[in-house]
């Protein structure tokens, strides 16, 4: 009997931050083996976009599709509309507390697995015949107690694979790791393939406790489409700025990016030699009065040293012109144990950056020597480590040996898309 033809279906539900880009990066990695690829998410139009610089690239995306599946744009529509509560002050800690919530949670990850198999019959309707291999590039939605291995293989009509975001569990008590192992019990369904993580540790962890056969460990690409050169927000960063040194802090903007901080070191540093950046979406109400105040004097352009843009960036070029319009960029991030791919932005761009201690991307830059590790906490060395970064960049035989391609080179695209094979078993093991 003649096998059925294999279609991949990268899927997506949750938006925001990091999860557009994996999106987008999975996509790359599987249609590069030239299978017809279909990209199931809410906001295909971006990803269009973002197909055509791959094409000017050199990828051939005629294998792409990018279906309107009705699910996933009712699951857009609800989030935008949740974003009308931002006015409610302590929204974002109840929202997490009820996420916490056991019941709760169990009943949003169960119709988030309904909803999954509603966009999966939206693509079998497309290809009659066919045999589906669904990617779920955001498994972190499906989390939940009481979802167990035999339901999911229940409801799911075709194999899938899936990737682990936030995987890494080091900041996590006892009790929170314990509770984290219970709700990936579902991972261990007949019909799961395998799981894609972004660290060793995380691997080793999964392989243990659920008893995972095939763990995928990916390292932390950044996408590198090239800039938009037309860009509006990096212009008017260059235009401010006039030659001044820019600090940028760029991404989803929350509490834990340390805005604080960030605000009180443009106090301490000189406005006639350091510019800074803000652009991202930024719900403002996580954030004390006198943040929120000094965020809409930084829009209405109020302040001499300071660019505000509490907007979402959309699309990887928009968003590498922001990144490329900056000379340093900020990550020392509040308790902030993993990686980030702005430090591959950084080194992308050929930007030092500055990050926090005792932590993951200290590593990463004190291997590199691609920036300075501060205490987080403590914006006086925040301060003190945009002069010397200054200082490093102009000697050549400065504290900082600036290897930004052997950085990039340990987490390249081609790694990256050898990991994505594997996990959807294109890989030819």
């Amino acid at each position: 009997m003649k096998e059925r033809p294999c279609v991949y279906v990268v899927l997506t539900f949750g938006y925001g931050g990091h999860v557009p880009t994996y999106h987008n990066l999975f996509l790359r990695g599987v249609m590069v083996s030239g299978v017809e690829v279909v990209s199931a998410c809410g906001w295909n139009p971006e990803v269009s976009a973002a197909s055509e610089s791959w094409r000017k690239a050199g990828l051939n995306i005629d294998r792409l599709r990018l279906p309107v599946i009705p699910v996933m744009k009712t699951e857009i529509a609800a989030r935008s509309a949740f974003r009308f509560l931002n006015w409610l002050p302590m929204r974002d800690r109840v929202w997490k507390a009820l996420r916490e919530v056991g019941f709760l949670r169990t009943r949003r990850a169960r119709q988030r697995w309904r909803d999954t198999v509603q966009a999966i019959h939206s693509v079998e309707a497309m290809y009659p015949g066919s045999k589906l291999h669904v990617l779920i590039t955001y498994i972190d939605e499906y989390l939940a107690p009481g979802v167990s291995p035999a339901e999911v293989d229940r409801m799911m009509p075709c194999d899938w694979s899936c990737f682990y975001i936030n995987a890494e569990r080091n900041d996590l008590s006892l009790q929170q790791r314990a509770r984290r192992a219970g709700w990936e019990q579902f991972m261990r369904a007949k019909t799961c393939r395998a799981i894609g993580v972004l660290d060793a540790d995380s691997a080793v962890l999964l392989t243990r406790n659920i008893g995972a056969e095939n763990v995928v460990q990916f390292p932390d690409v950044v996408d590198l489409t090239l800039p938009d050169l037309n860009d509006e927000i990096a212009a008017e960063i260059h235009r401010r700025s006039n030659g001044r040194t820019v600090l940028g802090l760029v991404g989803q903007i929350t509490p834990r990016k340390n805005l604080e901080m960030f605000v009180e070191m443009t106090k301490l540093c000189h406005s006639d030699r350091y510019f800074f950046a803000v652009v991202g979406e930024c719900e403002q109400m996580q954030f004390p009065k006198a943040i929120r105040e000094w965020l809409v004097k930084g829009q209405r352009g109020e302040l001499g040293n300071v660019f505000v843009s509490p907007r979402r960036v959309a699309g990887d070029s928009r968003f590498n012109a922001v990144c490329a319009a900056c000379d340093i960029l900020f990550a020392a991030y509040r308790d902030f144990r993993g990686s980030s791919n702005v430090i591959g932005k950084a080194a992308a761009f050929r930007k030092p950056i500055i990050v926090g201690r005792g932590y993951q991307m200290e590593q990463i830059v004190r291997k590199w020597g691609t920036g300075v590790a501060i205490d987080e906490r403590m914006a006086a060395q925040g301060a003190s480590a945009l002069d010397s970064i200054v200082e490093a960049v102009s000697n050549v035989n400065g504290p900082l040996k600036l290897d930004y391609a052997g950085y990039l080179r340990s987490i390249s695209m081609e790694a990256f898309g050898q990991s994505v094979l594997r996990l959807v078993g294109l890989d030819g093991d």
